[in-house]
C-alpha cells in the first residue's frame, strides 16, 4: 500500500514538472506592413486561447487594442517596445497580467487614433490587422531588440 502511494506521488510530481516545462510562452512579436494594413503577429510556443478588446483614448491613455493570451507566460526580452517603425501603432506594451488562477499575458497596442481591426488565430500565432495608410516599412521584430 505504501509503495503504491509513493508511486502515485512520484507520478503526480512528474506530471506537474512536465506541465511546468510545457507552459505556452509568448515568444516574439513581429510588426509589418501588408498592403494598407499594419499587422502584428504574436508568436506563442504552444496551444492557447485569447480575448481582445479596444479602448478609446481617456484619462491620458491613448486609443489601444488589448489582447489577453491564456494560459501563457511572458517570455519576451522586454515589456515595452516604443521604438517601432512609423505606423498607426505607436508602442506595444506587454506584461504577465495574471498568474492566478490562470496565467495571462497581456499585449497592448497603443494607437495614434481609433481604428477598426480584425484578429485571427492560426496555429500558435495571433495576427492583428489594422487598416493604416502610413508608408510601408521594413519588418520589425521584438527578438531583434538590443538588451
Amino acid at each position: 500500500m505504501k509503495k503504491r502511494f509513493n508511486i502515485a506521488i512520484l507520478l503526480i510530481l512528474a506530471f506537474s514538472a512536465a506541465s511546468a516545462l510545457a507552459e505556452t510562452g509568448v515568444e516574439a512579436l513581429h510588426l509589418r506592413k501588408i498592403n494598407n494594413e499594419t499587422v502584428l503577429k504574436i508568436d506563442l510556443s504552444g496551444p492557447f486561447q485569447f480575448s481582445h478588446q479596444s479602448e478609446v483614448a481617456k484619462d491620458g491613455k491613448p486609443n489601444r487594442i488589448i489582447v489577453d493570451l491564456f494560459p501563457a507566460v511572458h517570455k519576451l526580452g522586454h515589456k515595452v517596445f516604443a521604438q517601432l517603425p512609423p505606423s498607426l501603432v505607436t508602442s506595444i506594451r506587454t506584461s504577465q497580467f495574471a498568474a492566478q488562477p490562470e496565467k495571462v499575458v497581456r499585449v497592448v497596442l497603443d494607437l495614434q487614433e481609433q481604428a477598426i481591426y480584425r484578429i485571427e488565430k492560426s496555429g500558435n500565432f495571433i495576427f492583428i490587422y489594422i487598416p493604416d495608410n502610413s508608408p510601408d516599412f521594413a519588418e520589425w521584430a521584438s527578438n531583434n531588440q538590443p538588451e
